[in-house]
């Protein structure tokens, strides 16, 4: 929810500020990083989300425990 507050409506805002949280960084490191290293960060953080190539969400397979 404080993503989507901090981001507002811009989508890649508030995957930014998601994928800050989820590394318990500021968004400023961040946008700090060089490209390709927040590349692969970011990719990482979209195949832990089930996100899809296409950027949609993906129906997660199997269970977990």
């Amino acid at each position: 929810k404080l993503a989507q507050r901090r981001g507002g409506t811009d989508e890649a805002e508030t995957e930014t500020a998601m994928v800050a949280a989820a590394c318990d960084l500021v968004m400023e490191d961040l946008e700090d990083m060089h490209m390709i290293d927040y590349t692969k960060l970011r990719a990482r953080f979209q195949s832990l989300n089930f996100y899809s190539s296409d950027d949609s969400v993906a129906v997660p397979t199997g269970s977990a425990g």
